[in-house]
């Protein structure tokens, strides 16, 4: 029921019913339907407020009947009001301190957040400088591998048929590595009246793998120019450094470039010393 026609009661007994019996019992009955009414489903601070505000009214509404001072009727609004003031404060309480709890999440996730980004950061850097050791530790010993075939080298060649393998000739060379990564090479296969010296490059690959490329030129005859010769070798090296084993590939050019035919060889060295 709502407050107005609580009041409008409330009024009408004072106005026309003379004090007696029946007017304290009347006036407790409205008073205590509006407050079971505005006690009923406590779940929200606004609720709380305006349950207040309506008791109020109602214990001021109550007051102005002089009959009803000393009534039950003022101390169980009294009791109501305490309650809701209870509640609010309760209420008042639990939100601050979720706020606070919320709050001290939210810092403990920033400093969470703020720790791992550090330690993040200290571990990609320490990565990084890991990796920059490892880098330079590759760096030398690769230096320390590929200086490993510098030298010179006795070298037994064998001409082989590129598609079935057999053995067509053997002769004798000479490769000398140096250090650098330059390479030369004195080779019986062809009358040095007809050739030139060999100049060229070698390579350091991996686990003791190797790679060359070098070149003569060719000559007629009569002296004229015939073209070049152009040899790239694959090499294996033991693994005590005195010796390896190789496979190569020969390509015949005349003066102009052109490829006039490719030969297959490989070969066997030992250190010269």
């Amino acid at each position: 029921m709502k407050y107005m026609q609580i009041k409008n009661k409330i009024n009408r007994y004072d106005q026309n019913v003379k004090i007696g019996a029946q007017s304290v019992p009347v006036a407790m009955s409205v008073c205590f339907k509006h407050e079971k009414a505005l006690l009923k489903n406590q779940v929200a601070r606004n609720r709380t407020l305006f349950r207040a505000k309506k008791l109020r009214s109602c214990k001021q509404g109550c007051l102005h009947s002089s009959h009803l001072r000393s009534s039950k009727t003022v101390q169980s609004i009294n009791f109501s009001l305490q309650r809701l003031q209870t509640n609010k404060q309760r209420e008042e309480k639990i939100m601050k301190n979720t706020m606070l709890k919320t709050i001290g999440m939210m810092a403990l996730a920033i400093m969470m957040l703020t720790a791992f980004t550090q330690i993040s950061v200290s571990a990609q850097d320490e990565e990084i400088k890991t990796d920059d050791r490892t880098q330079e530790e590759d760096a030398e010993i690769r230096r320390s591998n590929s200086r490993k075939i510098e030298g010179s080298w006795n070298h037994q060649v064998r001409g082989l048929n590129c598609t079935t393998g057999d053995v067509i000739r053997t002769f004798q060379a000479m490769f000398t590595y140096n250090r650098g990564g330059t390479f030369w090479e004195a080779g019986t296969g062809t009358d040095p009246k007809l050739r030139g010296g060999s100049h060229g490059v070698w390579n350091y690959e991996s686990n003791r793998r190797y790679s060359t490329a070098f070149q003569f030129f060719r000559f007629n005859p009569d002296g004229t120019p015939a073209g070049r010769q152009i040899i790239r070798q694959q090499i294996r090296l033991s693994a005590d450094g005195n010796s390896y084993t190789s496979t190569a590939i020969a390509q015949i050019l005349d003066v102009n470039g052109n490829i006039l035919e490719t030969n297959c060889s490989d070969g066997t060295a030992v250190r010269f010393q």
